[in-house]
């Protein structure tokens, strides 16, 4: 899985699970930042406490990144979020 390439990204779900969703952050970038370029790229995804702010505030977590795929989705469209994350960490860390 590409996503799992990207640099200093943590996750907070099980990849061995076979769903279409993945929570996550990279460490040192805050989750809004990320959305704010993949919007201006056109990459559609979700930032924030996904209403599990109880869960997250005992965590220490301010927020995650969440992408969800479905049926409609297909490979380009995940080509196109890996290329776009890249783009953002590369302009974030500079």
């Amino acid at each position: 899985m590409e996503l799992k390439k990207l640099p200093d990204i943590i996750f907070y779900n099980d990849l061995k699970d076979c769903s279409g969703t993945r929570s996550f952050n990279f460490k040192g970038i805050m989750h809004d930042d990320i959305s704010i370029l993949l919007d201006k790229l056109k990459v559609a995804l979700r930032v924030g406490h996904h209403c599990a702010q109880p869960i997250m505030k005992k965590l220490g977590i301010k927020g995650t990144i969440r992408v969800s795929l479905a049926f409609y989705n297909d490979f380009e469209d995940i080509d196109k979020l890996i290329v776009a994350l890249k783009k953002a960490l590369s302009m974030l860390k500079g």
